[in-house]
This record gives structure tokens, sequence and C-alpha cells, in this order.
């Protein structure tokens, strides 16, 4: 028999023939692959199993993903939802407070016009108190002129006569050019001694010599006084005259007083010498 028919004879009965063909398959085929496919297909059962499970997994997972997507949506629903009345709410305060802060300017506004009345009402009264004053201050220079009359030019060798003989009432004009003859005066000195309220001449009786008496006169006598007439009296002093501080009013102050007293200056009072050792 030649090999091809051989062949497929051999061929014909492995197929017709099932236990002819398993057993030629456990004669040729060694255990281990004819075991193959069933391990396969217990291999591919797991997988499957695997994939299933997988899916079902995978299908948890989207579930999970989706209810917590829908979750966030809520949450933001509600972060949004409470941002929308935290707005309004800030709008709301924002009002408020324009129609405070509107309040609040219309208080100020009053509350100016209130000061500004009240300024207005003190600059009155400054201006009034002013005038006031420069009224007083007429009225009190006119005393002192009249002080000054009454006491120098009508009664100054009444006054000081009992101290003094040829005395007289000198103008400021005559001691500064008296004092610049003997030595030039500086402005300030000049201007010193042009405001003082008067000056008296006379030859003292105690010694002959010629004095000169630097007036200075308030209704108040002060220590104020007392210095002025004084650093007038030492101008001239200074170009060897022989002057006297001399301070007159109405009152003294203890202070002035006291520097009478000590022989710093002659004091009058309404006219008359209480302490009259500086011009003796």
């Amino acid at each position: 028999m030649a090999r091809s028919e051989f062949a497929e004879q051999f061929a014909d009965l492995v197929e017709q023939d099932e236990a002819y063909r398993e057993r030629i398959q456990r004669a040729l085929i060694p255990r281990e692959l004819l075991l193959l496919p069933e391990a396969f297909a217990r291999f591919q059962a797991r997988v499957e199993e695997r994939f299933t499970q997988v899916d079902q997994e995978i299908a948890n997972v989207r579930a999970e993903m989706r209810e917590g997507f829908a979750r966030v949506d809520e949450e933001f629903a509600n972060v949004r939802a409470e941002m929308r009345e935290g707005f309004a709410q800030v709008d709301a305060r924002f009002v408020q407070v324009d129609a405070e802060i509107a309040s609040v300017r219309a208080e100020m506004r009053e509350g100016f016009a209130r000061v500004d009345e009240q300024f207005a009402e003190v600059r009155a009264e400054q201006q009034r108190q002013a005038a006031e004053q420069r009224r007083q201050a007429n009225d009190i220079a006119k005393l002192k002129g009249f002080v000054l009359e009454l006491i120098f030019d009508r009664r100054a060798p009444a006054v000081f006569g009992r101290y003094w003989r040829r005395v007289k009432v000198v103008p400021a004009t005559e001691i500064c050019e008296l004092a610049e003859s003997i030595q030039p005066l500086t402005p300030e000195e000049e201007e010193s001694l042009y405001r003082a309220d008067a000056y008296v001449m006379g030859v003292r009786k105690s010694d002959g010599r010629e004095i000169i008496g630097v007036v200075e006169v308030s209704w108040m006598v002060d220590i104020g006084d007392v210095e002025r007439a004084q650093r007038r009296a030492e101008v001239l002093m200074q170009r060897g005259l022989l002057a006297v501080p001399i301070v007159a009013g109405g009152e003294a102050t203890q202070t002035a007083e006291q520097a009478a007293q000590q022989g710093a200056c002659a004091l009058l009072l309404d006219g008359i010498f209480k302490y009259p050792s500086a011009v003796g």
C-alpha cells in the first residue's frame, strides 16, 4: 500500500472513531499537553470571573463616583446658595452702612454748623471784649494823662518841693539831647528814654545837685513799672547824670512797695510820696 493511501485511511479512521482518536492522542501527545485545554478552560473561566468582578468593581466605583459627584454638586449648590445669601447680606449691610454714613455726615454737617455758630458767637464776644479792652485802655490812657497832668504839670513843684528846688517837668526830647551830648545813645537806649511817661528835673536840697526823676505811671503800680523806670534811669546814670526812678499811681503791688521801701525807687500814691528816700 502506498504511503499516501495509508495516510488517507488513517486520517479517515481518526476522524470517524472517537475512541481510536483519543487513544492515538494519548499515545502521541504528552499528558501535560492533553491537560492544557482543560487548564486553559479553567484559566479562561477564572479570567472571565475576574473580569466580571472587575466590571462589577468598576461599576461600583462609577456608582460611588456618580454619588460623590452628586454630593459635590449638591454641596456646590449649597455653597453657591450660601454665597448668594452672604452677598445679599453684604449688599444689605453696605446699604445700611451707606445709610449710616449719610446719617453721620448729616450729623457732622449739623455739628459743624453748630460749631461755626458757636465760633461766630465766640468771635463776636472776643470782638466785643477787644472793643471793651480798647475802651478801657483809652480810659486808662486818659486817666494816666490826667494823673500826669495833675501830679506833674500842675503840681510838680508842690509834690517835689519838699525835696527839690527849681522843679520843672521837661520833655523826653530834652532829656535825650542831654544824654546824647555826653555820650551817644544806642537806638535801643533812645527808644527806651522816649517811652518814659514823664521826666521831672530839679536841684536836690540835700546836696545841691541837679537831679532827674524818670517817672512811670500806672493805675496799679507793679514791679514791671519799677524795673522800667530803673532801666531808663540807669541809661542816664551811665552818662554821669543823677537820675532816680519814680513810680506813680493809685495803688501798688506788694513787690512794688517792697522795692520802694528798700530804696530801689520812689513811690507816689495819689500824688503823695509814700516812700521818698530815693528822691531825697
